[in-house]
């Protein structure tokens, strides 16, 4: 026995009905290959030092690991700059303390601010700038990311900033390096 499905939009002819289902199919196919390529223009730096892991565009120009191995730097011509780095708690800072330092080293008014358990994030806009930052702590280290672009291009990095802080994972924050 098979069951058919009659399915009819008020005023819309058959032909319109199946070039909409059609567009539809194509959309939703495109979207799942975007996806896709969104994932394979992403690379993942993982910090030996810190345990740290976070997702960086491909196009990106890498700076070097500086000796201490803290972290890496991330950049484009376009003025956009990622820093993933760790540090060790050697002030055995409180989350409340170390979102009140950072809060006053980076920004000079700031416009978001959201607070999890063992991290905050902060955002502002600075000299045109739009800043944010993203801080793990615990009692033996700290985790940060930090990422600054020119404020006019917030809407054309909207979708890589939200891709990079999703991807931002802590690593051991509890035991000495």
């Amino acid at each position: 026995m098979f069951l058919k499905i009659k399915i009819k939009i008020v005023g819309m002819s058959k032909a319109r009905t199946f070039r909409l289902c059609i567009i539809a199919l194509l959309l939703t196919h495109l979207t799942s290959y975007l996806s896709l390529a969104e994932q394979k223009d992403f690379d993942s730096y993982c910090n030996g030092r810190f345990g740290f892991c976070v997702d960086y565009p491909k196009h990106f120009t890498v700076g070097p690991e500086p000796v201490n191995k803290d972290g890496k730097r991330f950049f484009n011509s376009k003025g956009f700059l990622m820093v993933a780095a760790g540090a060790n708690n050697a002030l055995d800072y409180t989350l409340e303390q170390e979102m009140g330092f950072e809060s006053r080293v980076f920004f000079s008014k700031i416009i978001k601010r959201k607070k999890g358990t063992n991290w905050f994030e902060l955002w502002c806009y600075k000299d045109g700038d739009s800043v944010f930052v993203k801080t793990y702590v615990g009692q033996a280290a700290t985790n940060q990311l930090y990422i600054k672009h020119p404020r006019h291009l917030d809407e054309e990095y909207k979708i890589t900033i939200l891709k990079i802080t999703d991807s931002f994972k802590p690593g051991n924050l509890d035991l000495p390096d």
